[in-house]
């Protein structure tokens, strides 16, 4: 606008003054916002670097300034200066992870203020999570032999894990017989119908499509007991008589095909003589020669 003020004296005399000034009671436009990164197939999760970019406008007064911030963190302050100003910011993925998010939900705002006063925001929204998840398996130790059927957990530790998918395959023997896909942050197994040597292979994925490491679990289940055969007596008769006179030598074989032997006991008249700790395998032969 332009404003002149004339004054004229009785004599005639003129004299004029002219100024100039902007009414601006309208917002910056805040235009063009661009949220891009990378994401894995299948997710609109982020799980790498993110750049936004946008242009915010102001064709009164002009720009004064401009201020983006996620989650309430600043990211950037700028004075501005003219009618235009291109908004380009670039986060890595470990920026994007320090800025605090209760469920990986971030939300950006721009506010744009012009040189009259006039602010205007405008607030867009994306998930982000570059951080693989770890995953535990629990009720049953690595490389154990048990007699009763487990209970299995297998745990998914993430942020925001609930969002995610545990993978299960299950093995007995070497042979797959069983797998699992279950959304959320854990998963159990108790189907174990046979004894065997079992194998889990459990991995997490999470909802940005991050995989965690695969953890592996071995154990034996074993419900069959262990057999005694072959016990022989040995020694010294004379003819015609069931009864030893001399030295007596006893003989006995032992073995479990699956678990394998822990101890080899020998008693006569509930008195134990022998109890030993065979070294490894699935038989024993243990011998005593008693005068």
């Amino acid at each position: 606008y332009e404003i002149t003020a004339t004054v004229k004296d009785k004599g005639n005399h003129e004299a004029a003054d002219t100024k100039q000034f902007i009414i601006d009671e309208t917002k910056p436009a805040i235009a063009d916002i661009v949220i891009s990164g990378e994401q894995n197939e299948g997710s609109d999760w982020y799980c790498g670097d993110i750049n936004i970019s946008g242009n915010v406008q102001d064709h009164g007064s002009g720009l004064k300034t401009v201020t983006v911030t996620i989650n309430d963190e600043k990211v950037e302050t700028e004075a501005a200066s003219g009618n235009v100003k291109e908004i380009k910011i670039d986060l890595s993925a470990e920026e994007v992870s320090s800025i605090a998010s209760k469920d990986g939900k971030y939300e950006i705002k721009i506010v744009a203020e012009d040189l009259a006063g006039n602010k205007n925001t405008l607030s867009e929204s994306f998930y982000a999570d570059s951080v693989k998840p770890s995953i535990t398996i629990s009720g049953v130790d690595q490389g154990a032999c048990i007699n009763q059927k487990p209970e299995i957990t297998i745990t998914s530790n993430d942020k925001y894990a609930d969002q995610g998918t545990i993978s299960v395959i299950v093995l007995q023997d070497g042979v797959e017989i069983n797998t699992m896909n279950k959304n959320g942050s854990q998963a159990s197994l108790t189907d174990f119908e046979s004894d065997g040597e079992y194998e889990i292979r459990a991995t997490s994925t999470d909802a940005a499509g991050n995989t965690s490491d695969e953890e592996t679990i071995s154990f034996i289940y074993d419900t069959a007991s262990p057999s005694v055969d072959d016990i022989k007596i040995s020694g010294m008769k004379r003819e015609g008589s069931d009864w030893f006179y001399d030295t007596v030598t006893f003989e006995m074989k032992g073995s479990d095909i699956l678990s394998g032997l822990k101890t080899v006991t020998i008693s006569i008249n509930e008195e134990e003589i022998i109890n030993e700790e065979p070294e490894g395998g699935q038989e024993a032969v243990v011998s005593e020669v008693f005068d």
